[in-house]
């Protein structure tokens, strides 16, 4: 940053951004991020962004079905601090060598694809879960790079290691849980039970669940 190049060199500030102009106008140098705050050689940034770009192919073909790399995971292989990190994602973003959402990083050309055969097993394990929306079957789990595509495509969602509901049947437990709360009235096991005849099990993760997303 300038503050830290001020306060190694003894420069001043208006200095520093003179011959950081000269040196990018050289090519040698270059801002990083959206308030300019950071800059790199730019030996360092294309080494950066080699390196980025290989982390996100790799993963990409190690999980073809995942709509992205997790940022913190990126940030990690990238070896970078939080602010630094955050300057070089928006300089990556702006350069379209990447794309983010909120949790997840990828290439830009990254579309996630199910073949014929996965598009049948998808179709299959939906129908499962729908045949007792309330107490979904645990018997015959799905293949976890499958499973991992719903819940990212905002199919099911999996509230537990065993436990995956449809994203409706979901919606409307956590609505209708959340309704039997009004009025200070106590949400307890034997009550979201009855509301929806389900057994411990499923009532127990729900309610685990919902208590994690702090609703």
């Amino acid at each position: 940053t300038l503050r830290q190049l001020s306060e190694k060199t003894g420069a001043g500030t208006v200095q520093i951004e003179a011959s950081i102009r000269k040196l990018e106008t050289e090519g040698r140098l270059q801002w990083i991020g959206n308030q300019l705050g950071f800059v790199s050689s730019s030996v360092w940034w294309e080494s950066l962004t080699d390196s980025a770009l290989t982390i996100l192919l790799n993963f990409h073909n190690l999980h073809p079905l995942r709509q992205g790399m997790p940022l913190q995971v990126f940030r990690d292989q990238l070896n970078l601090t939080s602010t630094p990190f955050g300057a070089a994602i928006q300089s990556l973003t702006a350069e379209r060598k990447i794309a983010t959402d909120d949790a997840t990083v990828r290439l830009p050309c990254h579309r996630p694809e199910l073949t014929e055969k996965q598009h049948m097993m998808v179709s299959e394990y939906l129908t499962l879960l729908g045949k007792d929306r309330f107490s979904p079957s645990t018997e015959h789990p799905i293949d976890i790079e499958l499973l991992q595509f719903l819940v990212e495509r905002g199919d099911v969602v999996r509230i537990s290691d065993d436990i995956v509901y449809t994203a409706d049947a979901y919606a409307e437990m956590e609505s209708k849980i959340l309704e039997s709360g009004r009025d200070d009235q106590e949400i307890t096991i034997t009550s979201v039970r009855d509301i929806f005849g389900t057994s411990r099990k499923y009532t127990l993760a729900i309610l685990e669940y919902m208590d994690s997303k702090n609703l």
